[in-house]
């Protein structure tokens, strides 16, 4: 079996591959596959560790949001902070992009599957999400 474990390699057997032929082949695309999968899993897991920090480390979140001119700019730099958070963490766990248009119904949609409340603020969801990785972090 051939094991894959750089962008590098990938795209060299990748290109390898369009060439090759039968089990060669076949052995080929499972690898580049198989590295895809170990790498969005990775990329999902160090994401995942980001968001952990946001929510649960006021520094680290005051030191983020300092960083963000739009809302620092905002009438309520903590609430659109909260707002911009809950939104890129909503993209991560659902794996779509959610538009501004469309924010509040996702986030009262996300709220009910998650946790059994419609109808509730940023502020509240974020205690809510930062509640589950505080728990995590318990485990």
């Amino acid at each position: 079996m051939i094991e894959i474990n750089d962008d590098e390699t990938a795209s060299r057997i990748l290109t390898e591959a369009k060439q090759a032929t039968g089990d060669e082949r076949e052995q080929m695309a499972d690898a580049v596959i198989a590295y895809g999968e170990k790498k969005a899993k990775q990329e999902y897991n160090d994401a995942d560790k980001h968001f952990s920090k946001l929510f649960t480390d006021q520094a680290y979140f005051e030191q983020e949001k300092a960083t963000n001119t739009a809302v620092l700019e905002s009438p309520d730099p903590d609430q659109a902070a909260k707002r911009t958070l809950i939104g890129a963490y909503m993209e991560h766990k659902m794996g779509r992009p959610i538009d501004t248009m469309s924010y509040q119904v996702e986030r009262d949609a996300f709220s009910m599957s998650a946790y059994g409340q419609k109808n509730i603020n940023d502020g509240q969801l974020f205690d809510f999400i930062s509640g589950d990785y505080e728990a995590a972090k318990e485990d």
